[in-house]
């Protein structure tokens, strides 16, 4: 009998254990969201520029204590949109909550928003045959309802451009979909396509960053230089140069911020070529460029400065687009400046006057990376939220279908134009 009575009392005593356990883990949870908020508020306030610039001090504490009202109910992902929401709010494309960890999950496909459409623009083996398909439905839901949601709350958006740019990059993270309400984590979707009249449907699993990035090689891409140029040899795939098979016109595809030792010897490669092939005319080329250092692109400039056999009148262009973002878009438009060079192509993604020179900290429990301004620089004088090309050539559908670059077609017309000129 009292044996009985142990075992009881002990199952009791267990049970106890755990739910005591359980509701002290619910505490420490909103505690730790509660420190991490107020947290956010104290190192923004102290660390970034002009924090109120476009958000009131009042609204921004106002949200601030809405969260924190609400952060018990919230799952981690919820957590995070809300996060991300509340940093949209501040107002300028450095302040954010970027998804830069590894331990963030996505759907094997990278989306491009064209003329509203959401194309497939890259994706893995498995899914070879849907590149250049629509997306049109996941689970039940529109691709239009999912993109209005996912637009408040991306970072890194300055403008029409970027924002549409930033939207289809975030289009299929698990993460956001899971705190969206859109799918459940850990768990398979269905995908609807469109290609050509057929309507396909496809599910598939979410993968981590590492394997995302290693596994999502087949894209499609509007820009082909490889079409028009013989590379030189080069270190970084990121950052390198090629020419014409008479040496005259050098392309640069700089798409990627080295070290200014590394750009140093880049500018000096550079420099030797082209002073042993008397080019005279330089495509810099910025489409997908994100950005960096635009210091570390003054570098370049200085190198490509001291080539003499350039046409310093008219042999200069830089191609720009929706991506050429932060320093790209700073460099562009410096370049126009001391460089004489025409830009080609789209409007920039980022804003000619604006904040700019990213920090960044860590929230002390979630560790969810937070990034913020810590200066504001006006390259161009402008009412424009953009750097505007000097040729316009805004991107098209068939140009990530076609096997030609349209931006490069016109650029080297130009250069055959003046030639012919000549």
């Amino acid at each position: 009998f009292w044996n009985r009575i142990s075992k009881w009392m002990l199952a009791i005593l267990l049970a106890l254990h755990f739910e005591v356990r359980s509701i002290a883990d619910e505490v420490s949870g909103a505690s730790e969201w509660q420190e991490d908020l107020s947290y956010l508020s104290e190192a923004l306030e102290a660390r970034h520029i002009d924090l109120y610039h476009t958000i009131s001090a009042q609204d921004f504490e106002a949200e601030i204590e809405r969260l924190r009202d609400v952060g018990e109910a919230l799952s981690p992902q919820q957590r995070r949109v809300a996060l991300m929401h509340l940093l949209r709010r501040v107002g300028d494309g450095h302040t954010g909550a970027p998804l830069w960890s590894d331990s963030i999950h996505r759907f094997p496909f990278e989306v491009s928003l064209i003329d509203g459409a959401a194309i497939v623009t890259g994706t893995t083996d498995s899914y070879r045959d849907l590149l250049g398909a629509e997306l049109v439905r996941l689970n039940q839901f529109s691709v239009a309802e999912i993109k209005s949601k996912l637009e408040q709350i991306v970072p890194f958006v300055e403008n029409q451009h970027s924002l549409r740019v930033r939207t289809g990059l975030y289009f299929l993270v698990e993460d956001l979909l899971v705190g969206l309400g859109y799918v459940q984590a850990d768990a398979p979707i269905e995908l609807t396509f469109r290609q050509g009249q057929d309507l396909l449907m496809v599910e598939a699993s979410a993968i981590d960053q590492v394997t995302y990035e290693k596994e999502v090689v087949h894209r499609l891409l509007p820009r082909k230089p490889e079409l028009y140029f013989e590379r030189h040899p080069s270190v970084a795939s990121s950052l390198w140069f090629g020419e014409r098979e008479d040496g005259k016109t050098i392309y640069i595809q700089f798409d990627r911020y080295p070290s200014f030792e590394d750009m140093q010897r880049f500018g000096e490669a550079l420099l030797t070529h082209m002073r042993h092939r008397g080019s005279e005319h330089v495509i810099i080329d910025l489409r997908r460029n994100f950005g960096g250092d635009f210091f570390v692109g003054l570098t370049l400039a200085s190198y490509l400065n001291l080539a003499d056999s350039v046409d310093w009148e008219d042999g200069v262009y830089v191609l720009i687009g929706n991506r050429t973002f932060s320093a790209a878009m700073s460099n562009a438009a410096q370049f126009r400046q001391i460089l004489n060079a025409r830009l080609v192509g789209a409007p920039t993604g980022a804003r000619p006057c604006g904040f700019q020179d990213m920090g960044q900290f860590e929230l002390p429990n979630s560790s969810l990376i937070v990034t913020y301004s810590k200066r504001r620089f006006c390259f161009v004088d402008t009412a424009h939220d953009s750097v505007l090309p000097d040729h316009s050539i805004e991107l098209e559908e068939s140009d990530y279908l076609g096997s030609s670059d349209r931006v490069l077609d016109w650029v080297l017309e130009d250069i055959s134009r003046d030639q012919s000129d000549d």
